[in-house]
């Protein structure tokens, strides 16, 4: 996200950019409790649509 000039991004987007970058394996379920504390940190939040906005 940080590299990117995009301001909003879709979960479903960011989870297979996150999965084509890593060789990691992590379960969708996970990725959206690791959005869960990037939003209770106030790194991110949520717009009315449903994407992800940084807020950094």
């Amino acid at each position: 996200m940080t590299n990117s000039p995009l301001e909003k991004f879709d979960v479903l987007y960011l989870y297979e950019s996150f999965k084509k970058r890593t060789s990691n394996d992590i379960s969708f379920g996970y990725f959206m409790l690791t959005l869960d504390w990037l939003y209770l940190l106030n790194l991110v939040e949520l717009t009315e649509n449903g994407d992800i906005k940084k807020c950094y």
